[in-house]
């Protein structure tokens, strides 16, 4: 429960999850969260675990190498704020192996105990609040410029809280468009097929739960064909893990895997020499970072998805990749009337494009 005299706050930050804690990280990293939480914050978080957010769902690698999830903890600053998490042996092993892509499940564990550190720091500042298993129903602002944050948990219960200024950071969700769902069901029936496909998002794929229910509908099919909507990091790491299922019938050839998508799909290399030696010419002198010149430097990708990208394009030419193909189009409408997509036996659409927020 708030206490009466904590329900005045400088900052509420909405979301626990890797954004949301940001700023408290920082802190950490920097020597100022004890002035940050002597101000005043309150940091709502629904589910019952500060930084990790959803990451340690995901059953694929990283994008961003080991030493860039471990940073915040390398000052003498962080060891106040962070003891368990320096101490640990998940700590450990991704500084043993920094340069290196982990699998997120592992990076999952160390931003876990992190939040563990965080939570105990909070009980030591009196100003500031955390609220675990809370969500927001409502954020007003007033007359006099303040801020009311109402908010509910799990049991129905009401609480209602004040600050100067709000952070959002409750993060997005990957979904389909109603009408591009509609389109996919059309097409469908149109090709004759006896059911309509199963419509996932690429978050959902991405998890064992989402996995699984994946791999058994397409084991009802004799020729089972998947068509995934995008062409980000998520859409290759969703078309990596259906080519590799254990344990599974579904082992695509033929471009059973249809990847459809409207841009170039962009990959990361640290120079453009190296991209251009490689076979990759999908980019300007605009996608080439000034400081690091590294081509794609956020957005292009990195580990099993961008091998996978070289496989499909025929760049690794010792392992090429006939199980799936690229579809590029202007247009997603233009992309699913592709007559290479065979409706009649599509079972799965991932959808890799669209976020909510």
């Amino acid at each position: 429960m708030i206490k009466a005299e904590q329900a005045q706050f400088q900052t509420v930050i909405i979301g626990g999850g890797p954004a949301g804690t940001g700023p408290l990280v920082y802190g950490g990293w920097s020597g100022r969260l004890a002035e940050l939480l002597d101000r005043g914050v309150a940091l709502v978080e629904q589910s019952s675990e500060l930084c990790v957010g959803k990451l340690s769902k995901y059953q694929v690698t990283a994008n961003t190498a080991a030493s860039d999830f471990i940073d915040f903890l390398m000052p003498e600053a962080a060891a106040a704020v962070f003891p368990k998490t320096r101490g640990s042996d998940v700590y450990q092993t991704l500084l043993n192996q920094k340069s290196e892509l982990l699998p997120l499940p592992e990076i999952g564990k160390l931003l876990k105990m992190a939040g563990e550190d965080l939570a105990e720091t909070f009980s030591a500042y009196p100003q500031s609040e955390l609220f675990l298993g809370w969500s927001v129903s409502k954020v007003q602002q007033l007359a006099n410029g303040q801020y009311q944050v109402q908010l509910l948990n799990a049991q129905g219960e009401n609480q209602t809280i004040q600050a100067k200024q709000v952070l959002l950071a409750t993060g997005g969700t990957p979904t389909a468009y109603k009408q591009t769902g509609k389109r996919v069901h059309e097409l469908a029936q149109q090709a004759g097929a006896e059911a309509n496909p199963l419509i996932m998002s690429s978050e959902e794929l991405l998890t064992e739960s989402g996995l699984q229910t994946a791999d058994m509908w397409l084991n009802h099919y004799d020729d089972p064909q998947v068509v995934i909507v995008g062409g980000s990091h998520s859409a290759f790491s969703s078309a990596w893990l259906l080519n590799r299922l254990e344990d599974s019938d579904f082992e695509p050839d033929d471009g059973q895997i249809k990847i459809v998508h409207r841009a170039p799909i962009k990959v990361w290399y640290e120079s453009a020499e190296q991209a251009r030696q490689d076979g990759y010419h999908d980019f300007s002198e605009q996608d080439i970072c000034a400081s690091t010149k590294n081509v794609f430097y956020l957005a292009g990708l990195k580990g099993d998805a961008k091998q996978l990208y070289r496989e499909i394009a025929g760049l690794d030419e010792q392992n090429k990749c006939d199980g799936i193909e690229l579809l590029c189009h202007a247009s997603t409408e233009q992309a699913l009337s592709d007559n290479r997509i065979d409706w009649e036996n599509v079972a799965l659409v991932i959808f890799a494009v669209v976020m909510i927020f």
